[in-house]
């Protein structure tokens, strides 16, 4: 593929090579792209496995956004261009936001959710936001303590910071307002399909009492929580992590 023309813009997404009709569609959280999902996921093969880049992230063209529908609107368009037509929408915080935005809608290609480190609000600290919008070097140079778990690796840690440095501050704060205006609550008994809730243990932005609420409003929602990590869960822990959504789709045992 991996680019994609969606209106004026180049969308970047990076599709694994595979003959099933199966897609799983991978959609970062604030600030991030492709790569904040982990190598065996990216790779997998008995499934088609597209991660986008949302616009102005990654190697994507265009501009951030500063709503989770715009966001959604700009899935659901790669999509419609792909011509898929059983996917399994996989998102992680914002990327969960938009999915659920996409599940109220309910396409007709829609064959499943995975939220990921994410709530039915997302309301973010004044503090980031001001951060963001007066003063972001600092606020950068901290949030590796608040996306990782205790253990996770610095090398982990260091490329976090570097690729929210990268995408810059008016597209994470695009993003972080994105999130703060956020409000499922009171749709999440009409979002029907089968879903997948991965929370982490140590998650200090999006805790784990979050994905136990989307387990319990959704209809038809299980949850898998990944041991010892933090929001950064699928690069912290990527085979427990990559093992349960794959059990999701039905292609791994237990």
């Amino acid at each position: 593929m991996p680019d994609i023309s969606i209106g004026t813009e180049s969308i970047y997404v990076h599709v694994s090579e595979s003959a099933s009709e199966k897609t799983l569609l991978l959609i970062h959280g604030s600030g991030g792209d492709h790569t904040h999902w982990p190598q065996n996921l990216l790779s997998e093969t008995r499934i088609r496995v597209a991660a986008i880049d949302l616009p102005g992230h990654g190697k994507s063209g265009g501009s951030g956004r500063t709503s989770v529908e715009d966001y959604a609107d700009v899935s659901e368009a790669v999509v419609a261009r792909c011509g898929w037509t059983a996917v399994t929408v996989a998102g992680h915080s914002l990327g969960g936001a938009i999915a659920l935005t996409i599940g109220l809608r309910g396409p007709r290609w829609l064959d499943g959710l995975v939220l990921v480190g994410t709530g039915a609000r997302l309301r973010v600290a004044p503090a980031i936001l001001e951060g963001l919008a007066t003063n972001p070097d600092p606020l950068f140079s901290t949030m590796d303590a608040w996306a990782f778990g205790p253990n996770a690796d610095r090398a982990l840690r260091e490329r976090f910071v570097q690729q929210m440095k990268a995408a810059g501050a008016p597209v994470v704060l695009g993003d972080f307002s994105a999130c703060d205006r956020f409000d499922m609550m009171p749709h999440l008994s009409r979002i029907t399909c089968r879903t997948l809730v991965v929370s982490a243990e140590n998650d200090l932005l999006t805790p784990l009492k979050y994905g136990q609420y989307l387990q319990q409003t959704l209809p038809d929602a299980r949850l898998e929580v990944i041991p010892g990590a933090g929001h950064m869960m699928g690069l912290e822990q990527p085979e427990i992590f990559g093992k349960a959504i794959l059990r999701f789709m039905g292609l791994e045992a237990g």
